[in-house]
């Protein structure tokens, strides 16, 4: 089940930001369109993380995960790094978290070094919803729903980036996730949800800027 029934009745999407992840069950709410989890930087997992994109040869690891065997699966695909164990047992933690919140067998994980912008415009997921979290570099960044003009997404951009196009008032400020917070972000696919799938994007890197970043989806 994803969502209350059709004639239930919607509002303009709004933002749950919670210090506690039994928060995350609010994505079910018609009327929420991104749930953040913030948690304290976990100066373990923070050395652990940067451990693992310092690691020469790293490659994006994806595949489908099981929340009973993440641990095994995941110390398996993962290189030799410093500190291993506590990123494996945080990644396994998501994936248990993602899976039980929506009764999932398995996800789909992806977890990727970056040194640039992956989707570095606003745009909205064709996906149900999605578990995305940075553990090293800056978070990810949304839009509040009503500060959007949905027209200027895609082509309606007319050519023009984000900040002249006309998609949001530049005045507002861009929301950001900081460092290991969790973000869910519900998508176009998520039933009756056409037209109110969370605008989000990557945020822009300098020179030597890296993230490692954390996407689930259903798989």
């Amino acid at each position: 089940m994803l969502a209350e029934s059709a004639e239930a009745k919607q509002g303009a999407p709004i933002v749950v930001q919670s210090e506690e992840c039994l928060d995350f069950a609010t994505i079910y709410d018609n009327n929420v369109g991104v749930v953040v989890w913030h948690r304290p930087e976990q100066p373990s997992l923070t050395a652990s993380a940067k451990a693992l994109i310092n690691t020469p040869g790293f490659p994006p690891l994806t595949g489908l995960y099981q929340p009973d065997k993440a641990v095994d699966a995941l110390s398996l695909a993962l290189p030799s790094f410093a500190g291993k164990d506590a990123l494996v047992a945080d990644l396994a933690l998501q994936i248990d978290i993602f899976c039980t919140l929506f009764e999932l067998d398995q996800t789909a994980l992806r977890l990727t070094k970056l040194s640039q912008a992956m989707c570095p415009r606003f745009h909205v997921d064709r996906v149900p919803c999605r578990l995305v979290a940075t553990y090293v570099g800056q978070g990810s960044e949304w839009l509040a729903h009503d500060r959007v003009d949905r027209s200027k997404l895609g082509h309606g951009c007319g050519g023009l980036d984000d900040e002249n196009s006309g998609l949001y008032d530049t005045q507002n400020p861009v929301s950001q996730a900081e460092t290991q917070d969790v973000v869910l972000l519900k998508g176009e696919h998520w039933q009756n949800n056409i037209g109110r799938g969370a605008v989000h994007r990557s945020p822009a890197l300098e020179v030597g800027e890296y993230r490692l970043l954390l996407t689930l989806d259903f798989a």
